[in-house]
């Protein structure tokens, strides 16, 4: 079995830190294979977020127990393009549906972003 990782939370994610790993992100009973792309919930339910969805999932995770602001995710996960923050709520109310009873590990930050409250940790995959 591979033992767990600890992941440090750098103080600012673009694009580039949104590559894929071979690895597992363990969350307060959820497991989230990015490899698969796939959330497994505590219950056992496993859901396959869509793509933009995924992103910020991927991204609150690298930050998780610090605030996302809605700019950072616009610019990791939409680099370039013109999109409002229409987007970015779309993908939180996702992940909160996605994260069932436990959508209170999904904190809005006034007037910053969101802070995913939880301890994460990385178990490379094999």
């Amino acid at each position: 079995m591979a033992s767990l990782v600890a992941v440090p939370s750098p103080a600012r994610v673009g694009p580039q830190a949104l590559t894929r790993s071979l690895g597992v992100w363990l969350f307060d009973g959820f497991a989230y294979d990015e490899g698969r792309a796939l959330l497994t919930r505590p219950d056992g339910l496993a859901l396959m977020p869509r793509p933009k969805t995924e992103l910020v999932l991927m991204l609150l995770l690298r930050r998780a127990g610090s605030a996302v602001s809605r700019t950072e995710l616009l610019d990791a996960v939409w680099p370039g393009s013109d999109v409002g923050d229409d987007n970015v709520t779309q993908c939180i109310t996702e992940l909160r549906r996605a994260f069932g009873e436990r959508a209170g590990l999904l904190k809005t930050v006034q007037r910053c972003g969101y802070c995913l409250d939880a301890e994460v940790a990385w178990r490379p995959s094999g």
